[in-house]
């Protein structure tokens, strides 16, 4: 028979998921909460209103997703860094498992990382053409909102004129990107960069020698040119002068004839 002076080495539970549950920390399980939270918060606005625990993998995976793309900070509207994504998804990953839900969405990590959402963005992975395909396909990139409308002049800048990080995106101005003819009448954007964080012009080997340049692509209902066109016409008059932000936010007025791919002259956090 065990002494009573052993018995006391050892804690009374009622289970080991109760004693898991205890010792974990408690900021931990705050900010488990709140990213839950925030989560469900989006679900919401997606008129889902089913527990997370019970969407399906295939489904969830696609909402995580594009939470984690439209995801901004509450304070300022700006992007979270990579570090804070990832916290998001460890805190899913912890409140699904307790769920015994039995999928896991960290698998899904490599896939934001390529949509822009990497540790390293300047070392980024190109994107399937399954992928893209799937972004147009749930209205994320596209014409047929504001919003993805914004999406698809971001992503196209980022993928045909190679910008790098959020600071070069926000620098932009509308004049840095001009509409262009080859001799052939073939139509492209030029873009012409400016000095920033990443490039300061300081040493010649970090400036492009020559203009990034998007070319037309007739008969493609992603053809960038035609985006761009789409882009030019549905700015306010006064957001053409050359040095006006390239980014400007969506016009959310509920008038018709303004939300109609309105955009307001408030340039993008």
């Amino acid at each position: 028979m065990a002494s009573s002076s052993s018995n006391s080495r050892f804690a009374d539970i009622t289970s080991v998921e109760e004693f898991i549950e205890g010792q974990e920390n408690e900021n931990t399980r705050k900010k488990t909460e709140q990213n839950v939270a925030l989560l469900k918060e989006f679900l919401r606005l997606k008129d889902e209103s089913r527990p997370v625990e019970e969407i399906s993998p295939h489904e969830l995976s696609s909402f995580i997703s594009e939470f984690i793309i439209t995801v901004r900070k509450k304070e300022n509207n700006e992007d979270y860094e990579p570090t804070s994504l990832r916290a998001m998804m460890a805190s899913f990953e912890r409140y699904l498992k307790k769920k015994n839900y039995g999928y896991s969405i960290m698998r899904d990590v490599e896939d934001l990382k390529k949509k822009g959402k990497g540790d390293k963005p300047n070392a980024s992975v190109p994107l399937t053409e399954d992928d893209i395909k799937l972004l147009y396909d749930k209205g994320l990139l596209g014409k047929s909102t504001p919003e993805a409308l914004l999406n698809t002049v971001w992503f196209n800048n980022t993928v045909y004129f190679g910008l790098r990080g959020c600071k070069e995106h926000r620098d932009m101005c509308w004049g840095d990107v001009q509409l262009r003819q080859t001799t052939n009448g073939e139509e492209f954007l030029e873009y012409t960069e400016r000095q920033t964080k990443t490039r300061t012009g300081e040493n010649p080997r970090d400036v492009r020698q020559i203009k990034p340049k998007m070319f037309s692509v007739q008969g493609s209902e992603r053809d960038p040119v035609t985006v761009y066109k789409f882009y030019a016409e549905k700015r306010p008059s006064e957001m053409n002068d050359n040095n006006a932000p390239f980014y400007l936010a969506v016009n959310n007025c509920k008038n018709k004839i303004l939300l109609n791919h309105g955009l307001k002259s408030q340039p993008l956090a």
